[in-house]
């Protein structure tokens, strides 16, 4: 598979804004993974959080297959979490595309 990687860096820092990658499919220019930080931390308690999350491309979608998370805390160190999105289906009703023609 052939993708496209783009560097992000958002201009202001506010929340759920990340630097880092993003993986984009050549053939049908879904995201396939976006990987990085988070440029405004959530909480005084916490350093750093840092993330990979990957796609599958699925009915012409992207669908959240795989997370990985690092978050460095100032009381307790590193904290890691994954998580894996199995037997995931998408309802075609809801596609944005399709949402206004019906």
């Amino acid at each position: 598979m052939t993708s496209y990687i783009f560097q992000v860096t958002p201009k202001q820092k506010r929340e759920n804004l990340f630097r880092g990658e993003l993986w984009i499919d050549a053939k049908t220019y879904l995201k396939v993974q976006e990987s990085g930080y988070l440029v405004k931390n959530p909480s005084i308690l916490i350093k750093k959080v840092a993330f990979i999350r990957k796609y599958d491309i699925q009915d012409g979608i992207s669908v959240p297959k795989q997370v990985l998370s690092v978050v460095d805390t100032r009381l307790v160190g590193k904290a890691e979490l994954t998580i894996d999105f199995t037997n995931f289906a998408a309802d075609p009703s809801k596609r944005a595309g399709e949402a206004g023609a019906q």
